[in-house]
Protein backbone atom coordinates (compact mmCIF):
# COMPACT_ATOMS: atom_id res chain seq x y z
CA UNK A 1 0.00 0.00 0.00
CA UNK A 2 2.91 2.36 0.59
CA UNK A 3 3.31 2.78 -3.17
CA UNK A 4 -0.37 3.03 -4.02
CA UNK A 5 -1.81 6.26 -5.34
CA UNK A 6 -4.76 8.01 -3.72
CA UNK A 7 -7.30 6.41 -6.06
CA UNK A 8 -6.03 2.91 -5.25
CA UNK A 9 -6.16 3.60 -1.52
CA UNK A 10 -9.69 5.02 -1.82
CA UNK A 11 -10.84 1.97 -3.80
CA UNK A 12 -9.39 -0.46 -1.25
CA UNK A 13 -10.96 1.43 1.69
CA UNK A 14 -14.33 1.51 -0.06
CA UNK A 15 -14.22 -2.18 -0.97
CA UNK A 16 -13.21 -3.15 2.58
CA UNK A 17 -15.58 -0.71 4.32
CA UNK A 18 -12.65 1.04 6.00
CA UNK A 19 -12.16 4.58 7.27
CA UNK A 20 -8.93 6.18 6.07
CA UNK A 21 -6.79 8.01 8.63
CA UNK A 22 -4.21 10.45 7.27
CA UNK A 23 -2.33 13.66 7.88
CA UNK A 24 -2.21 14.45 4.14
CA UNK A 25 -3.90 17.83 3.75
CA UNK A 26 -3.98 17.45 -0.05
CA UNK A 27 -6.30 14.46 0.26
CA UNK A 28 -9.39 16.66 0.55
CA UNK A 29 -8.50 18.27 -2.79
CA UNK A 30 -8.31 14.84 -4.40
CA UNK A 31 -11.64 13.82 -2.84
CA UNK A 32 -13.32 17.03 -4.01
CA UNK A 33 -11.94 16.86 -7.55
CA UNK A 34 -12.92 13.21 -7.96
CA UNK A 35 -16.41 13.78 -6.44
CA UNK A 36 -15.74 10.63 -4.39
CA UNK A 37 -18.57 9.28 -2.24
CA UNK A 38 -16.30 7.04 -0.19
CA UNK A 39 -14.32 6.31 1.89
CA UNK A 40 -14.84 8.21 5.10
CA UNK A 41 -11.61 9.94 6.08
CA UNK A 42 -10.16 11.22 9.34
CA UNK A 43 -7.61 13.95 8.65
CA UNK A 44 -5.24 14.62 11.54
CA UNK A 45 -4.02 18.22 11.62
CA UNK A 46 -1.41 19.88 13.84
CA UNK A 47 -0.30 16.66 15.56
CA UNK A 48 3.40 16.89 14.55
CA UNK A 49 4.65 17.87 18.00
CA UNK A 50 2.62 15.25 19.87
CA UNK A 51 3.65 11.72 20.77
CA UNK A 52 1.70 8.77 19.39
CA UNK A 53 0.21 8.28 22.86
CA UNK A 54 -1.05 11.88 22.91
CA UNK A 55 -2.54 11.46 19.43
CA UNK A 56 -4.30 8.27 20.54
CA UNK A 57 -5.65 10.02 23.64
CA UNK A 58 -7.32 12.60 21.38
CA UNK A 59 -8.48 10.38 18.51
CA UNK A 60 -9.64 7.16 20.19
CA UNK A 61 -12.26 8.69 22.52
CA UNK A 62 -13.83 10.39 19.47
CA UNK A 63 -14.14 7.24 17.34
CA UNK A 64 -17.63 6.28 18.62
CA UNK A 65 -19.02 9.73 17.70
CA UNK A 66 -17.31 9.55 14.31
CA UNK A 67 -18.84 6.10 13.71
CA UNK A 68 -22.29 7.37 14.71
CA UNK A 69 -21.97 10.32 12.32
CA UNK A 70 -21.04 7.99 9.46
CA UNK A 71 -23.97 5.69 10.28
CA UNK A 72 -26.37 8.64 10.38
CA UNK A 73 -25.12 10.80 7.51
CA UNK A 74 -23.01 8.55 5.30
CA UNK A 75 -19.36 8.79 4.34
CA UNK A 76 -17.78 11.91 5.76
CA UNK A 77 -14.42 13.67 5.92
CA UNK A 78 -13.53 14.55 9.50
CA UNK A 79 -10.85 17.01 10.53
CA UNK A 80 -9.35 16.37 13.96
CA UNK A 81 -7.00 18.89 15.59
CA UNK A 82 -5.79 19.22 19.17
CA UNK A 83 -7.89 21.64 21.23
CA UNK A 84 -10.46 22.16 18.43
CA UNK A 85 -13.88 20.62 17.84
CA UNK A 86 -14.04 17.91 15.21
CA UNK A 87 -15.39 19.14 11.90
CA UNK A 88 -17.07 16.99 9.30
CA UNK A 89 -18.13 17.33 5.66
CA UNK A 90 -20.35 14.72 4.03
CA UNK A 91 -19.11 13.21 0.78
CA UNK A 92 -19.06 14.12 -2.02
CA UNK A 93 -17.31 17.31 -1.01
CA UNK A 94 -18.47 20.63 -2.36
CA UNK A 95 -22.19 19.81 -2.62
CA UNK A 96 -23.29 20.99 0.82
CA UNK A 97 -24.15 24.55 1.68
CA UNK A 98 -21.67 26.09 4.10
Amino acid sequence: MARWGDEEIFAWCCAEGRVLGTSDKQLTKCLAESRATCPSVIILRDFRTLTSKQVAEIVIPNLPAIGEAIDKHGNTVFTVSPDKPIRGAILPLGLQAS
